[in-house]
Formats: structure tokens, C-alpha cells, sequence
């Protein structure tokens, strides 16, 4: 089950499974390398990328909006009366940072429910039980502020699909979230006035279902979901005490809702509603993979399982909000870095990550994973050897449509023949050379132990030796050739001592020395120490040198995101400093084209001011320079940080 109870000595304490939690938030990153394929753990945000995030923020929408954010990241689980006290900011100030941080996607909040018990737990009786109270908390979501960065790349990828397409996924990323109509309208309107281009709103409906049945768009959570992380029980509570099998069923039953919660969230996802009124009672089958037709008639109805609760002071939403839930779209970051990796390793592939007769197999075995994880909820991993070669050919195809056709008297090969050749390369693609991970295998029948025609992809176990990989290029940069000879010897060996480093390295021990001191002080490699007696003496005590890939992948990116911050820092300050100059430039673009004379009066005097002091020009055209240096500079170094964080 959920729960573990376990006693220790006269105290009960509550193990908990945070499987609720990969539900709830943007999922942006996702780690692991289990050969089972558990489920993927989400690492710990470093301080360097909480305050890039912050800085992010305070940028795009100013000062105040970001002393709250601060005041929720640096709370963690912070009520409302928490951000007043930290922000030091009215409340009435910090509800309307909270809602365009909730808008934005920046901030989660969620809907808590606590019973409220006396002093003494053994007290404590059945109806002092059923008293609850309900108050929202807000969760700071560092990982979707820092996609902050990546929105321009976004909207170049998915200008493949369409001009609508793009002007839909900006008017998300402006908006942060919108329902269907007002996404549509205000694509209509950009599609107006950037590209120039006449559309109806149903006729951009194909390609809002497109985004969404391709997973860059997904339903936004209702802010009335319970948290996704289960309540422990109070380790004040003795064993055996009258209340605590009353205590027990409260806890499961509301972890048990929220669970329930989670999954048809989970559900409903990538699924769009008809808006057409239909007759009350009656249900409509689904009309295609992501369409569904839902209940016409009367009003929204709320989630089952969540209950709205009298006292909502807390919450920054109108209870007219509240009470709306009407369904809202927002960029789905998940999915586009899941494409990052997977695009990653193809690039990896075309460099000569396997041999060459064996690179059209990976490659579509890798768009294989991508379809799986489209068309399945769970075991993604498991490929059969049809979608493989199915993969392949959609692959050669489009290869052969960006040469310009395909090749007169190219035939298409025999399926049996595909598979064979397939089945074969699958053998040898097993464990790549020079990287110490298996890639994939077959699954055996239990009973016949035959195969079963179903492979297993380590897309986990791949990535993370990706990561290593790129992490020794970038202690080659940073420590020399001779720190990546030691760091890839200490990578592929479970712990050494200085003296067989020295020797396999074929170092002279001050030069082997040197390396392993500047490499533990970087943090990218670790120590055990190992006493041999009590007195733990330095000579006394074996050192044994390894590499921790979490912790060095932790240290890559805080490094990363310092350097990002300090760099964002600096272009904040600059901006600062000339903002006498970008106001009078904006007072002039706004009033040059306005019909009101005393407005064309001022743009003539702001003109004649820029005339009159030519450092001011000067002043403009180098801050233009320098935005657009920092900005290509960030999107560079957020393209390596990104290999260590999705």
C-alpha cells in the first residue's frame, strides 16, 4: 500500500511513496537509469538556477511580481499570510502577483485540507476529529520560470507545423494560460498583424487539436487539486492510542482522493471537449484520439472529489473563479524537453555515436520511443520490432523528401528482409562502444524463454551516459586533457586510490595529485574515507577517488546556471543604468504615430532632444548592441545547461 506504519519504540512513523508528485508538476526533467525502467525522479533544483529564475522573472514582469516569487521560493510550501510576511507587501498587493504568477504557470497552488485536533493527541475524540479547515498553499515552480529562456526555441521548432501553430504557442507563452476561444481570437489576431494572413477561428481548430494531439499544448490543472505529496502521520501520536485508527482512515481516504484526482487528470490531459451544446444526459462517443465530447447543457461542473470549502480568503482567485473551473491550455514544457533529449541523440547519432550500418536502426528505435510515448500510458520503454521498422521507413522518407524525392530505381525492401537486418543491428546496438551502458535487449518468455519480438530501450540509461560524456568535454575545457583522462578512468571504475590512478593514467604522482585535488575541490569527483583504526589519522586512512554521476551532474549545473546568473545580473543593471534613455525612445515610438497633437507635440520634443545630445543616440544604439549579445549568449549557454537539467 500507500502507507507503511512502523513502530518505533513507543512512536509510530509514516514512510511515504511521492509517486503523486511526477503527476502535478511541469515535469521538466526526469532522470534515472534503472534497468527495470522506474519511474523517472526529479532532481533537486540548485540556488544558482532559483536565483537565474528569479532574475527571469523580475525581468519580464517587473519588481513586485518578483519579491513574491521570492517570497514563495524561498518558503517552499508557503501559505498567503507567508508570502505577506515575506514579501512585505500588502495582501491585497501579493494576491494580484500571486494570480499572474498562477497565470503564468510560475506558481502551483493547491487546495489543503487539515483536520484540527486538541493539544493532547490522547484526548483527542471523534468528533474533535471531523472538524476541518481548508487553506490553499502556492509552490514555487523554478524549472517552468527558467523556460523563460527557452520560448524562442520553442517557437522556431514549432514553426514547421504551421504559421497558426506558432502564433497559438505565442499567444500561450504571452497569456501563460488560456481556454480554446480566447487562444484562437488571439491567434487570429497575430496572424493578422505579423504574417498578414486572413483565417476564420473554425479554421483554426485543426491546428490547435494538432499541438495538442502532438503534446506541445496540455490542460492546465485545477487550482483545487489537493497536494500532490502525501500527509505523514504526527510522530507525537503514541501506539495504541484511542484516535489512531480513525487518524489512519482520514489519512488514507484523502490520499486515496487525491490519487483518484491525479489519475483523471492525468486522463484528460491531451483531451479536448467539444463547446457545442448537447442534450443533458446524454454522452457522445470520442471522436478521434484527442477529441471528446462531454455532457452539454447547465453549468461547468466541478472534478469530482474536490470539494469547494466556505472560506476561501486565502485564495487570490474571485470565488466566481473558483467556482467557473473552466478548462485552460498552457505550454506543455515536457514534452519539448523530452523532444530536446531525444532530438540530442539523433544529432549523436548523425556524429557517430554507433557504427554506420547500425545508425539508421538507432535512429529508429529513438523515433520509435517517441511514437510509444505518445500512443502509451505506461511501459514506454518496450518497443515491438514492427514500430521499429515502421519508424525506420517514415524516417528514410522524410530523409528522402529533404534530398529532393526519393532516388529513381529505389526500392523498397522486403518486410521480412527489414526485420532480419533490424534484428540483427539490435545485437550489436546493445552496448555502444565507449559507452558503459546497455542500450537494448530483448524480452524473453517466461515460459519458452524465446523472444518475445518486444525490445527494452534504456532511453534513461542513454541519456545519463550522454550527460557524463558531455560533463568530460567540459572538464577538458576547464582542467586540460590530462583531468579528463583521470575523470573517464575514475567514470568507468567503481573507486580507486591515487596509486593505481597514478599507474593507469601513466601520471607521475605530483601531476596525478594536482588533477585529483583541483577536480574534488571543483566537486567533480568524490572521495570515500576509509580508516583503518579509530584514531582516523590522514595516515591512517585509504582515500578512494570516484565519481558520483548525480552530484557531478548537480555541480555541472550549478556552475552552468552561476555563470547564467551572474551574466543576467549584469545585463539587469545595464539596463537599469540607460533607462532614462529606452523611456524617452518608448515615449517617442508611442506618441509619433498618435492623433492627439499634444502627444505629436512631445515625440517632436523628444526628438530634438536625441538630436541635440548625440551621446544619447550613442547610449541607445549600445544597449541594443548589448541586448542582443546577452541575449544570444544566455540561449548558448542555456543549449549546454540543458543537456544536465531535462
Amino acid at each position: 500500500g500507500r502507507l507503511a506504519v512502523v513502530a518505533v519504540g513507543a512512536e509510530v512513523k509514516v514512510r511515504v511513496d511521492h509517486s503523486l508528485a511526477a503527476m502535478s508538476g511541469t515535469g521538466s526533467r526526469s532522470s534515472g537509469n534503472s534497468r527495470e525502467g522506474g519511474s523517472p525522479v526529479e532532481p533537486k533544483v540548485t540556488p544558482q538556477e532559483t536565483e537565474l529564475a528569479l532574475l527571469l522573472v523580475e525581468d519580464k514582469l517587473g519588481d513586485t511580481v518578483a519579491r513574491v516569487a521570492r517570497a514563495v521560493t524561498s518558503k517552499g510550501q508557503a501559505t498567503l499570510q507567508d508570502v505577506v510576511r515575506g514579501s512585505e507587501l500588502p495582501a491585497e498587493t501579493v494576491k494580484h502577483g500571486l494570480i499572474i504568477l498562477i497565470k503564468h504557470n510560475f506558481v502551483r497552488s493547491y487546495q489543503c485540507t487539515s483536520s484540527q485536533h486538541a493539544a493532547n493527541p490522547r484526548s483527542r475524540s471523534r468528533q474533535q476529529q471531523q472538524k476541518r479547515s481548508s487553506h490553499f498553499i502556492y509552490v514555487a515552480d523554478p524549472n517552468y520560470m527558467l523556460s523563460l529562456l527557452k520560448f524562442p526555441k520553442w517557437m522556431f521548432r514549432i514553426r514547421s507545423l504551421s504559421n497558426a501553430a506558432e502564433c497559438s504557442l505565442q499567444a500561450l507563452i504571452e497569456h501563460g494560460r488560456l481556454n480554446k476561444h480566447d487562444t484562437l481570437v488571439t491567434t487570429l489576431d497575430l496572424l493578422s498583424r505579423g504574417a498578414g494572413e486572413e483565417a476564420e477561428i473554425e479554421d483554426l481548430d485543426e491546428n490547435f487539436a494538432t499541438l495538442v494531439k502532438e503534446r506541445y499544448v496540455e490542460r492546465v490543472p485545477s487550482v483545487l487539486l489537493p497536494p500532490p505529496w502525501h500527509q505523514v502521520l504526527d510522530t507525537s501520536v503514541k501506539r495504541g492510542h484511542k484516535g489512531l485508527k480513525e487518524e489512519m482512515d482520514d489519512i488514507n481516504e484523502k490520499q486515496a482522493k487525491a490519487e483518484t484526482e491525479y489519475s483523471r487528470m492525468k486522463e484528460n490531459r491531451f483531451v479536448i471537449e467539444r463547446e457545442e451544446v448537447r442534450t443533458p444526459g446524454k454522452r457522445k462517443r470520442k471522436a478521434g484520439p484527442v477529441i471528446k465530447e462531454e455532457d452539454g447543457g447547465g453549468e461547468a461542473k466541478r472534478p469530482r472529489g474536490v470539494h469547494s470549502t466556505p472560506d476561501r480568503c486565502d485564495s487570490p482567485f474571485s470565488p466566481e473563479e473558483l467556482d467557473a473551473n473552466q478548462t485552460m491550455w498552457r505550454v506543455n514544457a515536457q514534452e519539448f524537453n523530452e523532444r530536446f533529449r531525444e532530438d540530442y541523440c539523433l544529432e549523436r547519432v548523425d556524429l557517430g555515436l554507433c557504427k554506420e550500418e547500425d545508425s539508421a536502426t538507432l535512429r529508429g528505435v529513438l523515433l520509435a520511443y517517441r511514437r510509444s510515448r505518445h500512443m502509451k500510458e505506461n511501459n514506454v520503454e518496450a518497443l515491438e520490432l514492427d514500430d521499429i521498422c515502421d519508424a525506420m521507413e517514415r524516417d528514410a522518407m522524410e530523409q528522402d523528401e529533404k534530398q529532393g524525392g526519393a532516388k529513381k530505381g529505389k526500392k523498397k525492401k522486403h518486410r521480412e528482409k527489414l526485420r532480419a537486418e533490424v534484428r540483427l543491428s539490435l545485437v550489436a546496438l546493445r552496448k555502444l562502444h565507449g559507452l558503459d551502458v546497455e542500450l537494448i535487449w530483448p524480452i524473453m518468455d517466461k515460459n519458452s524463454g524465446l523472444e518475445t519480438g518486444t525490445y527494452y530501450f534504456n532511453m534513461a540509461g542513454l541519456w545519463r551516459a550522454l550527460q557524463l560524456t558531455e560533463a568530460e568535454c567540459l572538464i577538458e575545457r576547464k582542467f586540460g586533457h590530462i583531468s579528463r583522462r583521470i575523470f573517464s578512468l575514475l567514470r568507468r571504475n567503481k573507486y580507486l586510490d591515487l596509486d593505481k590512478i597514478k599507474d593507469k593514467a601513466m601520471l607521475k604522482m605530483k601531476t596525478a595529485r594536482g588533477c585529483i585535488y583541483d577536480l574534488f575541490k571543483a566537486g567533480y569527483v568524490h572521495c570515500y574515507e576509509v580508516p583503518r583504526d579509530t584514531t582516523n589519522t590522514p595516515s591512517r586512512t585509504f582515500y578512494l577517488w570516484h565519481v558520483d554521476s548525480d552530484l557531478l551532474l548537480h555541480r555541472c549545473r550549478a556552475d552552468l546556471y552561476g555563470t547564467m546568473r551572474m551574466i543576467q545580473d549584469k545585463y539587469l543593471k545595464t539596463i537599469k543604468n540607460g533607462k532614462r534613455e529606452l523611456d524617452l525612445v518608448e515615449s517617442f515610438m508611442t506618441n509619433k504615430n498618435s492623433e492627439d497633437e499634444g502627444k505629436k507635440e512631445q515625440a517632436a520634443r523628444d526628438m530634438e532632444l536625441i538630436k541635440k545630445e548625440p551621446e544619447i543616440l550613442h547610449k541607445i544604439q549600445r544597449l541594443k548592441e548589448v541586448d542582443q549579445y546577452i541575449q544570444d549568449t544566455m540561449m548558448d549557454f542555456d543549449e549546454v545547461a540543458s543537456v544536465f537539467t531535462v
